[in-house]
């Protein structure tokens, strides 16, 4: 008289176990006994293993499915037997898995408030026992000698770009001081263009007339050869 499996993965008790007189009635206790080892007949694992059960799509359903079912029917079984586990008006029970999710959780939530001290809260964090004062004292010289090789390469780093920018500032000191002397030396020999009295006049008016034609953009030719002839002269004149 078992009605067709519900087709929900997780069926409620209600749905498994139909047409039950009221809860109250004599005959509830006895109803949900029976319908309970109707299913167990069917779906115990030593029974089942050797019957071919079909689903609703008349394909047969694999071990897996046989267990699942199972487990599901005793669930059921267990809750109905107890009004306090399900909702009276049959709408609002489903099985307590979730439940034991919760309690794990809550019992996690108070180690940590429990704990007392700080071994406590490491051992809840990093899920092992703290470090032993023998340990760290066992510990604390590699901590020291790696701290001091850090310091040891940094150290060196610095002195060494120290030591490249020194480099670079004598490099750049001397490369202008040699820029210094060569113009020092060119003023001193006149820049290559003689120091008698006449080179001097010559340059003298060699300068005046590029002064005068830059000054001037609109003479010509012709008035730039005059002003070299004058110039010419000039030179003449001062050489008797």
């Amino acid at each position: 008289n078992l009605k067709p499996w519900p087709r929900k993965s997780n069926p409620l008790p209600h749905e498994l176990y139909q047409s039950l007189p009221k809860y109250g009635d004599s005959e509830y206790p006895k109803k949900l006994k029976q319908t309970y080892q109707k299913y167990v007949k069917i779906y115990h694992p030593d029974i089942s293993q050797k019957t071919v059960i079909l689903n609703e799509m008349n394909q047969p359903i694999s071990e897996q499915e046989k267990r699942d079912r199972f487990d599901c029917i005793q669930r059921a079984y267990e809750t109905l037997k107890n009004p306090n586990n399900y909702d009276m008006n049959q709408n609002a029970y489903r099985d307590f898995k979730s439940t034991k999710v919760h309690h794990k959780m809550y019992e996690r939530s108070d180690k940590f408030y429990q704990a007392s001290n700080w071994e406590d809260l490491y051992e809840l964090r990093f899920g092992r026992k703290p470090p032993s004062e023998e340990e760290i004292n066992a510990n604390k010289y590699k901590i020291l000698i790696g701290v001091l090789l850090v310091m040891s390469l940094t150290t060196g780093l610095q002195v060494m770009l120290a030591i490249d920018k020194t480099n670079e500032v004598h490099n750049q000191t001397a490369i202008l001081n040699l820029q210094s002397m060569k113009a020092m030396n060119d003023s001193y020999e006149n820049f290559d263009e003689g120091d008698s009295r006449l080179q001097r006049m010559k340059r003298f008016l060699l300068w005046r007339r590029s002064g005068i034609l830059n000054k001037d953009e609109s003479l010509n030719k012709e008035k730039e050869t005059q002003l070299k002839s004058e110039d010419d002269q000039v030179l003449k004149d001062f050489a008797r």
